[in-house]
């Protein structure tokens, strides 16, 4: 896959990253025509923010689907459990990285049932 290939060509588990974006953000699903709905990845511990959930190196992919090192793969990495809204126009996006299926699972299973929030809305908290 093409690390420089921009949102429409993205999947779910898809570790991105956007020029206006601080944090590498899990893609899950397209949102609406401007928008979609992923979560970030972190370095920051629920020791530090409950809200952040470990992640696991079985979680990531080592290597794209041509043997090329992902940019993002596992660092002592978390996720924040939340649904995040991010826009399109906060990109261009760039694949950098990919959850496994057992890291996709992972993320969802604590995002169930959770309803995607603007981040400044979480912050305000």
């Amino acid at each position: 896959m093409n690390h420089q290939e921009q949102f429409y060509k993205m999947t779910k588990g898809d570790v991105i990253k956007g020029e206006k974006t601080d944090h590498p953000i899990v893609f899950i699903k397209n949102d609406v025509d401007d928008q979609f709905i992923g979560c970030m990845i972190t370095h920051s511990s629920s020791d530090l923010y409950p809200n952040n959930i470990g992640l696991k190196s079985a979680h990531f992919f080592e290597k794209d689907d041509e043997g090329n090192d992902w940019k993002i793969k596992y660092d002592n990495s978390y996720f924040v459990e939340l649904y995040l809204i991010k826009r399109n126009d906060w990109g261009p996006y760039k694949i950098k990285g990919r959850l496994t299926q057992d890291g996709v699972e992972f993320v969802e299973k604590y995002l169930k049932g959770k309803t995607p929030i603007w981040w400044n809305e979480y912050n305000k908290k």
